[in-house]
């Protein structure tokens, strides 16, 4: 089963986002810092009145931050079921998911694949960390789908979700 994907690159790797969690493409502006948070984190983004936690993809990946650039990207998202909280940014937007942003320097194309292709692989789990997601292939070599609820884990969202709440973090 064939599902439309929104791909992106970090350095020569390529990865996709689901298009069906998918609410808009942004450019990336400046973000508010939250302390004590990982790397990952990019910050919390101000977007159509609601505040959304951002990950940096290539950060999670254990790579250079996202290059301040003008093809550099937020790829607002629905959150998941496994990512979604119950905190007071779980307010959705015209009736949606909570959101989370996903901070990338180069948004490519929009396309499918097939998830379960033969030959694809449920993805690498180095020692217990979460993992990012399956791996498959396209006319264009692999690429690794991005499942939301592991870029960040649920009780990480919780302390974003309550920092953007009560204003935490330095603009």
């Amino acid at each position: 089963m064939h599902v439309h994907v929104l791909y992106l690159r970090v350095a020569s790797e390529r990865y996709a986002i689901p298009t069906a969690h998918v609410v808009e493409v942004v450019p990336a502006v400046a973000l508010r810092s939250v302390p004590g948070t990982p790397p990952e984190v990019a910050g919390l983004l101000s977007y159509r009145g609601h505040i959304v936690p951002v990950v940096d993809l290539a950060r999670r990946l254990g790579r250079a931050p996202a290059p301040a650039a003008l093809s550099t990207r937020i790829v607002v998202c629905e959150r998941t079921e496994a990512t979604a909280t119950t905190g007071p940014l779980a307010v959705s937007v015209a009736g949606q998911r909570p959101l989370l942003g996903v901070l990338a320097g180069d948004v490519t194309r929009v396309g499918s694949l097939d998830p379960d292709a033969e030959g694809s692989h449920p993805g690498p789990r180095p020692d217990g960390a979460r993992a990012l997601g399956r791996v498959t292939f396209d006319a264009d070599g692999l690429v690794q789908l991005v499942s939301l609820g592991e870029l960040l884990g649920a009780e990480l969202l919780e302390r974003l979700d309550g920092a953007a709440a009560t204003g935490e973090g330095a603009a």
